[in-house]
């Protein structure tokens, strides 16, 4: 079971967070008949327009429609949600908003759902960018974990229902020019539809991580944010090319300045409020069965009122 990150939670990790801005984009199904409903009381709520489907920056969120989005549960529709960019604090307030009403409306999600992350990459240069490409094939087997397994081992695929079709692996892409693989709209779908997607840099500024399946979930989403977030920022120092993380998961917490490792192996958040996030991934980890895998807190860390579920290194369980 995942424990609930809160929104007062959420905005304690904010703080923790790069002062640089976000984008999300939730693909899912909303019930056809109370679409206009849902749209209205978005519109009441914050800064929010339905519009066809674009791939504009807007200065609000976007209601759109998803030509991807072909196989609806009955009574249902494919939508859209893109967040325009905002400040951590702003995103989780505002994706807060957006998944009440989303969840209150019985939106879903399928494995053709894809929930995508920009993160600011503005300054970043063709060197920055090969470090973001080393350090996601690094890290991919680690970051599956967290993950669907229609998601994961994104081989490319050509099938167009099938979910890896767009979010293919970047590890066939490390012997190309990094010119290449952020090429503008010429490269197509070959560079577009990754894990990683760099052919956002040249349009946007940003880098696109498309890797997590759909979700209306606040702490799914919330902990993906962060992560993506970490990532970008990480690989503003270099990252050389190498082999994946040994053991995958505890070194990419500590690649990304979420934990530190104690001597005892075990790991330690950089800041408290990271805490909810190292938990999210034990737990993710457990879930998926990957229990023997999963990294473990060190229990000094544990408080008495916000406990850290944490794995019992013998059994896999998750014990308080």
């Amino acid at each position: 079971m995942i424990t609930d990150i809160t929104l007062a939670q959420s905005l304690k990790i904010a703080r923790t967070m790069a002062a640089k801005t976000l984008g999300v984009e939730i693909e899912c199904y909303v019930p056809r008949a109370t679409r206009m409903q849902l749209d209205a009381e978005l519109a009441a709520a914050l800064p929010y327009r339905t519009e066809n489907w674009n791939t504009t920056t807007r200065s609000y969120w976007k209601g759109i429609t998803d030509c991807t989005l072909n196989n609806p549960p009955a009574g249902y529709m494919g939508a859209e949600f893109v967040a325009p960019p905002l400040l951590p604090s702003q995103m989780f307030c505002q994706l807060h908003i957006v998944l009440t009403l989303l969840n209150k409306y019985k939106a879903k999600v399928n494995k053709t759902c894809g929930l995508h992350v920009h993160t600011d990459a503005a300054g970043f240069t063709p060197k920055r960018l090969q470090y973001v490409l080393n350090h996601m094939v690094k890290s991919e087997a680690a970051l599956d974990c967290l993950i669907q397994p229609s998601r994961r081992n994104g081989a490319p695929c050509t099938e167009r229902e099938h979910p890896k079709r767009w979010c293919a692996s970047n590890k066939d892409l490390l012997d190309e020019s990094i010119n290449t693989v952020t090429g503008e709209v010429r490269t197509g779908e070959r560079y577009r539809y990754r894990n990683l997607n760099l052919t956002a840099f040249p349009k946007h500024g940003t880098i696109e991580y498309r890797q997590h399946g759909g979700s209306v979930d606040f702490t799914k989403i919330v902990a993906h944010l962060v992560i993506c977030q970490a990532t970008t920022e990480r690989c503003r120092l270099k990252v050389p090319r190498t082999a994946e993380y040994q053991n995958p998961m505890h070194n990419v917490l500590i690649a990304l300045k979420l934990a530190t490792a104690n001597i005892d192996g075990t790991l330690q958040e950089v800041e408290p409020a990271h805490r909810y996030i190292i938990r999210f991934v034990i737990e993710r980890m457990t879930e998926f069965g990957f229990a023997d895998r999963a990294p473990i807190l060190s229990a000094t860390e544990l408080e008495v009122n916000d406990p850290v579920q944490r794995m019992s290194e013998t059994t896999g369980q998750i014990m308080a």
